[in-house]
């Protein structure tokens, strides 16, 4: 037996269906004593040899599941590890709208707050889960569809032009943290509204940049998420630079409004910060102000 392993453990070709029997799928919260989260980082790197050293980044006592459930029912010489990431407490609301259109943070539940953190993952064994009990995902079906789109399209997600970035994403982000800051309820207002901001890039690199914009909505508007977006586009339209960035239509539309062509034609906007320049992704860190 190996060591570290309790006594019960079943063969290796049993323990992908004692787990899914348990109950153990992707969105499933679960907690541990508290775990460092490990990296290798560079050490040094001499005539074409590499060493690496581990680092801690943080520690959790609590993750979620972001495993497919049918690799957790893969056998485990074909997908030994479940994937999970740390989730923590966040308890202003604030600041939890604001990860609406993140991807490196997903509320996964609205009641308590409790907040997934994509960077920081954990690879736990298949057989350790067996010594662990898996809860259940805290909010409802719809919500855990958009968490596993959200996994998705944190891998597939569109980059946008840096003079772009520079010109039209960074100004609009300011705008956002003014009224975060300034005017928190038409903030949150705005974060409740709007799911989506896309863009539909323009057919020229020359500025100033014409940007139209498409918003996202969850459901049809109130009259407060209304005026905040109201507000919030007319500051954006009097912060830009007019010789770098013109905002353009600002279109409002649910998801069931929405045509496939219209969303191929557009692109999100993460406000995470992220863009191309040549052949290089940049920006994977939030970029300063």
């Amino acid at each position: 037996m190996e060591p570290g392993l309790h006594i019960d453990t079943p063969p290796d070709d049993e323990v992908p269906l004692r787990l899914i029997n348990l109950g153990w799928k992707q969105g499933v919260v679960f907690t541990t004593p508290e775990l460092a989260i490990w990296s290798a980082q560079l050490e040094e790197a001499v005539e074409g040899k590499i060493k690496v050293r581990p680092h801690s980044q943080a520690s959790s006592s609590q993750w979620v599941v972001i495993t497919q459930t049918c690799d957790i029912a893969a056998p485990l010489d074909k997908e030994p590890v479940v994937e999970a990431c740390a989730c923590a407490i966040e308890p202003d609301r604030t600041t939890r709208a604001s990860y609406r259109r993140s991807y490196r943070k997903f509320e996964i539940d609205r009641t308590t707050g409790l907040v997934a953190s994509a960077p920081d993952k954990m690879m736990f064994d298949k057989r350790t889960l067996l010594h662990l009990t898996p809860g259940s995902w805290p909010d409802n079906h719809s919500r855990l569809s958009l968490f596993s789109k959200w996994l998705g399209r944190r891998a597939s997600r569109e980059a946008i032009p840096d003079p772009i970035v520079d010109a039209f994403v960074k100004p609009m982000r300011k705008v956002l943290d003014r009224f975060k800051n300034r005017r928190p309820a038409s903030y949150q207002a705005f974060n409740e509204s709007v799911r989506e901001i896309r863009i539909r890039l323009p057919e020229t690199d020359v500025q100033p940049f014409l940007i139209n914009l498409l918003l996202l909505l969850d459901d049809e508007l109130s009259s407060e998420g209304d005026d905040a977006i109201e507000d919030i586009f007319n500051r954006l339209r009097s912060t830009l630079k007019p010789d770098e960035a013109l905002l353009g239509q600002v279109q409002k539309l649910t998801g069931n409004r929405m045509s496939v062509t219209l969303l191929d034609a557009t692109c999100l906007v993460d406000l995470d910060a992220y863009s191309y320049e040549s052949d290089q992704i940049v920006g994977a860190e939030p970029v300063s102000s």
